[in-house]
């Protein structure tokens, strides 16, 4: 290719053209799109495919133009498109570690091609790190472990995807859920008050029986969503209400059975790194 062609020698004409056309052109719409924008287009692709066929290729250059709200045909192809919901089957997995065998972890996008003409880059390697992963340890978190992440989690913070890296074997859902649920040193692990007993109860009045991590957050106080469950299965609690409307709460059981049975009574030691 000539020197004429680029611009001072890194970028070739086409290049920039294709760069203003779709990013910086101030013509182009990068809002968000509405459902009827979304459902405007796909009625456009059908009524194209009625038309030429349905095998035949999609023209969405002319489908941008006939939409007429300034959004690039690239765009309209990824909204006008629909794709179908990829459902994970052993004839899948086994494809999935076929794919990974032959091409690799940093080539998903072809993976993806060979296990499904419905299923993304992104599913294939989150089913691949969550799931299928020989690697992965799926048995109980060793105390070095637990000290390991603490580690890392002083160094990484919540991201945690880093945190996974100093992990060997744990993948970041299983190191999150491990520091939520029993490493974070803000985790309240005294046993229950009356007034948390009302404040639960409140709570699950307001957001309903199931819906712990919103009861969680809502009371405040240090208490995991895990925590909140198990206690309320524990302690048989149903949120009813009186003659009045208010929310009250039965607690069929005893004190003294809660500081046998709730496992989260009694403060536990936080862990020391080693140094």
């Amino acid at each position: 290719m000539t020197t004429r062609n680029r611009i001072h020698g890194s970028r070739t004409v086409k290049e920039c053209e294709i760069k203003w056309s779709g990013d910086h052109n101030p013509s182009i719409n990068h809002s968000q799109w509405s459902q009827p924008e979304i459902s405007k287009c796909r009625d456009l692709v059908d009524a194209y495919r009625a038309e030429h066929g349905y095998g035949a290729a999609v023209d969405w250059v002319w489908v941008a133009s006939e939409l007429k709200t300034n959004r690039t045909p690239l765009d309209c192809m990824r909204h006008g498109t629909v794709r179908k919901t990829h459902v994970w089957t052993p004839e899948a997995d086994n494809a999935l570690l076929q794919a990974v065998k032959v091409y690799g972890l940093n080539n998903w996008l072809l993976v993806a091609r060979v296990v499904s003409s419905d299923a993304t880059a992104q599913q294939c390697q989150n089913r691949y790190q969550r799931s299928l992963d020989p690697t992965l340890k799926r048995g109980s978190w060793s105390p070095a472990e637990d000290a390991k992440l603490q580690l890392a989690v002083s160094a990484y913070g919540n991201s945690w995807v880093d945190v996974a890296t100093m992990m060997e074997g744990r993948s970041n859902e299983q190191c999150r859920d491990r520091w939520n649920e029993r490493l974070d040193p803000k985790i309240n692990r005294e046993a229950w008050t009356e007034a948390e007993d009302k404040l639960l109860m409140d709570a699950v009045g307001v957001f309903g029986e199931g819906k712990w991590k919103a009861v969680s957050e809502k009371m405040g106080n240090g208490r995991k969503d895990s925590a909140v469950s198990g206690w309320s299965v524990l302690h048989h609690v149903t949120p009813n209400t009186d003659s009045s409307g208010s929310v009250q709460g039965e607690i069929r059981d005893s004190q003294e059975g809660e500081n046998e049975s709730n496992s989260e009574c009694g403060r536990r030691p936080f862990l020391e790194v080693p140094q």
